[in-house]
């Protein structure tokens, strides 16, 4: 997943920058790029949340950031003159994003076709990161600019207000923006990258899980059977009352700490001690053992999704979302809302870890990948 996404964001990345006339040797400060959150999510299935998480993941990477996060806005602009060719010439003559875009369009035309283009065109699309690459300007400044075009501040007399002229600016495909420090990337830059970024989720979900796991342990063991056991009733003696409320105490610190423990770090609390140590607690191990019947009702279940479901959604499987499946988990293409009622498949089998269950998932669609391509 993570390499598919490092693949759409880089792979259509170029350098634009013209040329020193010098003929001395060029290093490319950086380009900005984009990246289209809806597509990510229709194509990855990924969540804009998680992809964020990867964003900031790799800026704030110590040893070589490839991005940085900038503003998010929109990647393209259509400039809709209602007074045709005139009003354009205007716009262009007031905004060089304007003109910038009409020399592109022209780039590729012949000399009859570019004068027959200036003379009729009333609508121009303009790419805004490839405007911005391409003349090093900063997109805030570009987008405020376009916004202008749709004020004439001129007042025709005194005491008249800015009015809106004929020209509108129609902002489409919101996509988040980020810096590319070095461009082209390099494949070692890709795979450090790669590697950097896997190796960080994977710390972060250990953690996460050692300490859900710590967190588990400890309310085992100061939670009780009865309620009597924790708040007696008057009829006790005063010093058993105090041996409780003493242990109610303990027991109460205890979970604090680590409840305080658990949210302020990444890192598990190995060090913290438990207030008691049953037989039954200390033979408490997740991932539990998988078996062989659990192996193989995985492997049925995948071939049955496989049967039903692989001609219509094809490279949509994968075994990531059908672990996801197997544990309920909702995703973007695989909502709770419309999986929920399969009941083959959602929630069923949430004995077995969610690793290995992707592992089992992705072997067996290997083994079938010819029912879903």
């Amino acid at each position: 997943m993570v390499k598919r996404l490092l693949r759409m964001m880089f792979q259509q990345v170029s350098c634009t920058c013209r040329p020193s006339e010098s003929g001395a040797s060029f290093n490319c400060p950086g380009h900005v790029h984009t990246i289209d959150p809806a597509q990510v999510e229709r194509d990855l299935d990924i969540k804009p949340e998680s992809l964020a998480t990867v964003l900031a993941y790799m800026e704030l990477d110590t040893k070589d950031p490839l991005v940085t996060i900038l503003q998010h806005g929109y990647r393209s602009a259509l400039v809709d003159c209602y007074g045709g060719p005139a009003e354009m010439a205007y716009a262009s003559q007031h905004c060089l994003a304007v003109a910038a875009g009409i020399s592109v369009a022209c780039e590729e035309k012949n000399v009859t076709e570019r004068s027959d283009f200036c003379s009729t065109v009333r609508q121009l699309t303009l790419d805004l990161p490839y405007l911005c690459n391409r003349w090093g300007w900063r997109p805030s400044t570009v987008r405020q600019e376009l916004k202008n075009l749709e004020w004439h501040s001129s007042a025709a007399g005194h005491g008249s207000g800015p009015h809106r002229t004929g020209i509108q600016i129609q902002m489409s495909d919101w996509s988040w923006w980020f810096w590319i420090h070095q461009v082209p990337v390099r494949e070692e830059l890709l795979e450090n990258c790669l590697t950097s970024l896997i190796q960080r989720l994977h710390t972060v979900e250990t953690a996460g899980l050692t300490s859900l796991d710590q967190l588990t342990r400890v309310l085992a063991q100061v939670a009780k059977a009865q309620f009597d056991q924790i708040y007696p009733d008057q009829s006790i003696s005063t010093k058993e009352m105090e041996m409780i409320i003493k242990e109610r105490e303990e027991r109460s610190s205890s979970v604090h700490k680590l409840i305080q423990t658990h949210f302020q770090t990444t890192q598990p609390n190995a060090t913290l001690e438990l207030p008691s140590k049953s037989e039954a607690l200390l033979n408490f191990s997740w991932p539990p053992p998988v078996t062989e019947s659990q192996i193989q009702s995985v492997r049925s279940k995948v071939r049955e999704f496989l049967g039903t479901h692989g001609p219509s959604l094809g490279e949509q499987i994968t075994g990531r979302c059908l672990a996801n499946l197997f544990h309920g988990i909702s995703s973007p293409q695989f909502p709770a809302k419309t999986w929920a009622r399969n009941h083959h498949v959602w929630r069923r089998h949430l004995d077995i870890d969610w690793p290995e269950l992707n592992r089992i998932a992705s072997e067996e669609l290997r083994l079938n990948v010819h029912m879903f391509v």
